[in-house]
Order: C-alpha cells, then structure tokens, then sequence
C-alpha cells in the first residue's frame, strides 16, 4: 500500500498523451481499478451461483419470461440513441469537440463574466466623473430663498440632497415647538407656482454652529409638464446654514436598488453554485458595485473604498492568525485535544457536548471570531483522531458560537455597535441588565438547539467520514497543492520530497486506523504517544502574549478603558511575541495566515455599504417602520417585536449581521422616541441584538465567525461549502427564532418586563 501511494503522489516523469498525473486523479483511478476487480470477483462469484443453482433457474425462468422480454424491447428502443450518441462522440473526439454538459456550463460562466467585466471597464473608464455640485446657503428666518435648478436637472423627478444640523426624525416631538426649513419646488414665473407638495425638516435645538450635520433626501414629484424653468425655494424659522445638492440618483434610487438586488443575488448564486471560489466571487461582485454607484454619478475615490472597510476587524483576524499559528507550533491544540477525548471516555456525544458549551460561554465573553480561531484546531484534530468529519463538528462548533456570543455586549460585532451606540448608554443599556435579559434566553435556545442537534444526528454514523481514505487521500492532495505553492514563492523553503513522505506517511496511518477498530484506552495511548506539548518554552511566552490580549478584550468593556480597540489590543500581542519569539522564517509564517479570507471580508464589506448608499437596506428598514404604524396600538409592541427579530434574522442570514444591526439600530431608536408609539426601548435592543446573533447561523457568509471557520477548515485541506452550512445551520436558525419569540412574547408582551433592572457596572 505505501509503494502504490507514493507512487501515485509522485509526478509523471515524461509527457505522455494522458492528463497530469495528479493525487485526486491517481486516486479515483486507484478507485475504479478496485470497483473493476470487485465488480469481476462478484460477476465470477454470481457465475459459478448460477451454475450450482441452475436447475431453479430453469424452473423459474417462464415466471421471468415477460420481464426478460420488456428489457429487451426497452434495449431495443435504447440501440438507435445510443449508436447516434456513439457516432456524436466519434465525431467530437476526431474534430476535437466536447459536448458534455460542464464544458458548455464552463463556455457560459465565461461569457457571462465576459459581459459584466465589459460592463465594469466601460463604467470605470468611459464614465466621466462629475463635478461637485453643492452649494452652500445661509438662510434668514421668514425670507425666502431660490436656486435656479440647471436644466439637466430639470425632470419629473427632482431629487435633492441637503446637509446641515437637522433632527434624525421625520416630525416633530409631541409637546415642543422646533424650527423648520420649507423646500418646494416653484416655477421661475412671478407666480411662482408651486409644482409639488412641501418638505419639512426639522432643526435640532441649540446653536447650529456647534450642532452635529445630518444628510436628508427627498425626491420631490412634479405634477405638471416641464415646459419652463425651475427653482428650489427654501424658507426657515431660524437662521441656518446648510449644504444642498441636486443629486440624479436620489431621484432613481428605485432603479439602482434593482442593480444592488441583481448583484447581491449573482454573488449569491456564485458562492453557492461554486462556480468560482467564493473569494474571487466577492471581488468580481465588490468592483462590480463600485462601477455601479460611478454609473450613477457617485464621485468614488480609492479613499472613500478604503474607509469603507473595517479595519478593525481585518487587523484583529490577522493578528490572531498569527497568534494562533505560532501556538499551533507549540503543540497546545494538539494536547487540548487528547485531553478532551480523555474525560468524555471516547463517547462521541459527550465530546461534542463539552466542547460546544465550552464554546458557547467562552464567547459570551470573547469575540467569537477569537473563539473559533481558537477552537477550530482542536475540532479538527479531534476529528481526525476519531474518523469524525471536521466540517460538520465545525459547523457545530459556529453555531454555539454565534448563540454564545449573544449573552454579552462584548460576545459579537452586532452588540459592541448596540452597545456603544451613545444614545443607547445614555437609556440604561448596560453590561448587568444586558446580561440579565439575553442569558436566559440563549440558555433556552442552547437547549432547543442541542435537543434538534441529537434528534438529527441520532445515528452516529452520520458524524463519521462517508470514505474516510478517499477524502483523506484528497485532503492530503489539496494541502500538497497548497504547500507547493508555498515552495514557488518561498524560493524552496519547503522540501517536497520531504513533504510527499509525510503524506504517505499519514496515508498509511490512516488506512491502518480504518482496517482496526481500537478500543478506547488503545487510542488514548496512542494519541498520549503521538501528540502532545513540542516546545514549553514558546508555549509560556505565548501563554503571556495571549493572557494580555484576553485581559485587554475584558478591559475593553468597562467605562474609561476602551481607547484600545480589539484590533489594536491583539496586534500588540502580536508584536510582544514577535519580540520574544525566534521565528527563522517569518515568510514561511505570513503564508499561515488566510489572505483569501481576509480578501473576502474586505470585498464583503464594500459590497454591503454600496447596498447601504443606494438604498437597499435603508428600504428594508423603513418598510418595517411603517409596518407597525399600520396596526392598532395595543398591538405595536407584539407587532414590533417579531419584525425586528425575523427582519434582523433572515436579513443577518442573507446579507451580515454587521450592516443589518447599523441598518436596523437607528429604526430601534426611531420607534422608541416616537411619542405616538409609546414603545419601551429596552425590549427593541434585547430583541435586535439576539435577532442579529442568531441569524448569524444562517448562512456561511451571515457571520465573521463563519467564514474564519471555513477558511481554518480549507487550510487544513477540508471543503466547507456554503451549501454543506447552509443545509444545517438554516434550520437551526429557524427553529432559535420561533424559541426566542415566545421568550420575548411571554417576558415583554405577557409579563411587562421592560424596566431595566440595577447595573452591574456601567
């Protein structure tokens, strides 16, 4: 068995009239050569069956006769098709033709591609880009303003975008008089007809020059023909200063939500399909969007494309990748492992059960993207130890993740920016009453999931490999791929040589594990022999460096010392290590860290705040705005309550929970100030932030730690496909959902708990 692997894993020495000979090729035909023998061995053994038994066969063969006539008639009719399609291919192969399906799927991927790139470059480098229009007006109460619209301005629809210090909300409060500013549009005659209805924005009180600005849209609808020349005309109440400009697009955001649509769905379509991988998708679908807002005059510059990247976020993946990397030398996850087999004494479920909970609260009180940069190793060499696939106890292992993190201010992207919104503080949201009322509801969703968890993976066998030698065969081949590469770019650092012993090595291990079966205190001595800590010394300074990142991430949470963020936090944890460590190669290190993953957030990020410009999120939210509105007061908070949960749910799922919670958070604060409304504030957070968290195990791309999940999962050579986190975690969501809606009909509709209780801290 180990000359024929590493006979397959060695390259062809000559070129031949064959396809490369490949791993994953010389595996599958590995295969079939096994399937062919078996298959001969089988037929043999049926022959000589059938001859020991032949005279039952004579007996039986009039009760046979009818069905034996029916296969030969349908092979009758089967003959013709088949000799056309014998004869199409002879004539393909001599003409150099391939009919089969994927190559014309291929030939169409390619011409659409073709298309949207043309459409890109004509959009980036035919468009002009548009001068700044804006305009500056300072406005004296009760006197009139105008400005002469330029006429290619001059439509049914005239959209305006103004700046200046204007109050968030759409009317006035209940109670108190504001000043306003009046925008209409008139006709430049002595007349001055007015061709629409008014706008009113409201100001916000105090001294304009020390107020915060606001930007406003309004569109306003001409009703007559446009045969004559146009103005704005702007009157006030107060003296103010603000900045106006004729903007095309706010008066044909409904086209452009139609584009934003059509490209969230075709990066969708991409991921899913895997017609090209999901990195690359993202940027297709990023430059994409970009070329879109220029379309529709958007003055885009690099900077601004940069500013709409986090950061944050990328420089805390990448630090703690490196983190992670360096601890993975130190043979901690591989120690953590064995100790884990060891007290669930080899009983799968108990495992699983330990490490999840484990990892639901460790994220309560970590990101939950450091928990599963954290965790992810150690689910796979478990898995590897026990014949488990490593995809599907990941997927577990995210989805307690994502409903852990919801306990805590500080447990998910989505409650930091809930939590840190000003005027969410100054209304009593704090880490205590947070904790309080989100605790026991993802202590009733961990139950509810853990219950379906076992119901669907009652069998044990679903949790195993379905071919444990092939796929490992595969995964072995994929990382050499990877490794190879590696060897390109490094000049040699890697011996392949080296690097094909090893995987027949593991090859072999694994074929020997597959033929035996052996007991539990067999496999524990055995992983106690092979793996455990490799280097002490760098496993104490990294246990410092990384003990001084948890405490600044604890620190991060409590008034006064949040200055350093979790991106700087972990970064200087890097740099301490990077200090006292001796890295020989630190090329050979960066290449550990997942730039594809990182890539993909970066073009996520852009792609979602390209939706938030031209308008498609902002019309989800307002939609749910006025939904409430429509029903009866007494039913408002119920009504209020289920649409921000499954909104901000399925929107998480579908888009990121990041940009969901920015989008939905201001509607939160919009209905609680709304005196006809009369909504308490503290249920509408409570039920954002979980709405937002457990929508997060929707899909792949729902949440950042999903995708730093997949991307650990690839770097060890295993497949995690939007479609394989899709089957399983949807559900799972679905059903957290209905859980956390009675919780939040039975504590906050049925019982009034709104007030919140005494703060921990604050």
């Amino acid at each position: 068995l180990k000359k024929k692997i590493f006979k397959k894993l060695l390259p062809a020495k000559r070129m031949t009239q064959e396809l490369p000979a490949t791993p994953i090729r010389a595996t599958r035909k590995h295969d079939a050569q096994i399937n062919n023998n078996s298959a001969n061995f089988t037929l043999h053994a049926k022959s000589n069956k059938n001859c020991s038994n032949n005279n039952n066969a004579a007996n039986s063969h009039n009760k046979h006769a009818p069905r034996l006539e029916a296969g030969q008639q349908r092979y009758a009719e089967n003959e013709e098709p088949a000799t056309r399609r014998n004869l199409l291919l002879m004539f393909a192969s001599k003409n150099g033709i391939d009919f089969s399906w994927k190559v014309l799927l291929n030939n169409i991927k390619i011409i659409v591609f073709l298309v949207l790139w043309l459409l890109i470059v004509i959009c980036m480098a035919l468009k002009q880009p548009t001068a700044d229009e804006s305009r500056l007006f300072t406005i004296e109460p009760r006197q009139a303003r105008t400005y002469l619209i330029p006429q290619q301005h001059v439509d049914t629809r005239i959209g305006v975008l103004v700046v200046g210090p204007f109050d968030e909300d759409e009317k006035a409060t209940a109670g108190t008089q504001m000043d306003v500013v009046t925008m209409s549009v008139v006709t430049e005659a002595e007349s001055k007809e007015q061709l629409c209805n008014d706008w009113t924005l409201y100001l916000k009180p105090g001294d304009s020059e020390h107020l915060t600005s606001t930007e406003k849209k309004h569109v306003f609808r001409l009703n007559t023909p446009l045969n004559q020349s146009l103005r704005l005309s702007m009157t006030t109440t107060k003296q103010v200063t603000l900045k106006l400009k004729l903007d095309k697009y706010v008066a044909k955001h409904a086209d452009g939500i139609l584009a934003g649509a059509f490209i969230l769905i075709l990066m969708y379509a991409m991921i899913v399909t895997e017609i090209i991988e999901r990195t690359i998708s993202s940027v297709f679908c990023a430059t994409l969007a970009i070329s879109l807002l220029i379309n529709y005059d958007y003055n885009v510059t690099l900077r601004q494309i940069m500013s709409w990247v986090d950061i944050e976020t990328l420089l805390l993946l990448f630090s703690m990748m490196i983190l992670i990397a360096l601890l993975s030398d130190s043979g901690i996850f591989d120690f953590c492992a064995v100790y884990a087999y060891q007290i669930s004494k080899g009983f799968v479920w108990p495992l699983l059960t330990s490490l999840c909970l484990s990892t639901a609260v460790l994220s309560a009180f970590l990101d939950n993207v450091t928990m599963m940069l954290l965790v992810a190793p150690i689910t796979i060499r478990l898995c590897e130890a026990l014949m488990l696939d490593p995809v599907l106890m990941l997927t577990f292992m995210v989805i307690y993740s994502n409903i852990g993190a919801a306990c805590t201010p500080i447990g998910d992207p989505p409650n930091i920016i809930i939590t840190t919104n000003q005027y969410i503080r100054e209304s009593g949201v704090a880490f205590g009453n947070f904790l309080l009322h989100c605790v026991p509801c993802v202590a009733l969703v961990m139950l509810q999931t853990h219950l379906l968890l076992r119901f669907m993976f009652r069998d044990e066998e679903k949790l195993k490999l379905k071919s444990p030698l092939e796929q490992g065969l595969q995964r072995i081949a994929r990382q050499t791929a990877r490794l190879s590469k590696a060897t390109t770019f490094m000049d040699g650092a890697l011996d392949k040589e080296d690097m094909r012993r090893k995987s027949v090595k593991a090859l072999v291990e694994l074929q020997r594990r597959l033929t035996s079966a052996p007991e539990y205190h067999t496999i524990l001595a055995e992983l106690k022999s092979t793996y455990g800590i490799k280097d002490k010394s760098l496993l104490i300074i990294l246990s410092i460096c990384f003990t001084l990142v948890l405490l600044i991430f604890l620190l991060h949470s409590v008034h006064g010392l949040h200055q350093l963020t979790l991106g700087w936090a972990s970064l200087i944890g890097v740099l301490l290590a990077l200090a006292l460590v001796n890295i020989p190669d630190f090329e050979a290190l960066l290449h550990r860290v997942e730039w594809s993953t990182l890539i993909f957030f970066a073009s996520l990020f852009i792609v979602m705040e390209v939706l938030v410009k031209i308008g498609l999120i902002g019309l989800i939210g307002a939609q749910v705005q006025e939904l409430i509105l429509l029903v009866d007061k007494k039913y408002r908070l119920l009504l209020a309550l289920m649409l921000i949960l499954w909104v901000s749910a399925l929107a998480s799922a579908f888009l990121d929970n990041i940009p969901v919670t920015a989008m939905m958070l201001p509607i939160v604060i919009s209905l609680a100030k709304d005196e006809d409304l009369q909504l308490p504030l503290h249920p509408l957070v409570w039920t954002l932030a979980m709405g937002a968290c457990f929508g997060g195990n929707g899909t792949l791309i729902a949440a950042s730690a999903n995708v730093v999940s997949a991307g650990i999962a690839n770097q060890h050579g295993y497949k995690f496909s939007f479609t394989t986190f899709f089957v399983l975690g949807f559900p799972v969501m679905l059903s957290n959902i209905v859980v956390t809606s009675l919780y939040l009909i039975l504590c906050h509709v049925i019982f009034e708990w709104h007030d919140p209780p005494i703060h921990i801290y604050d």
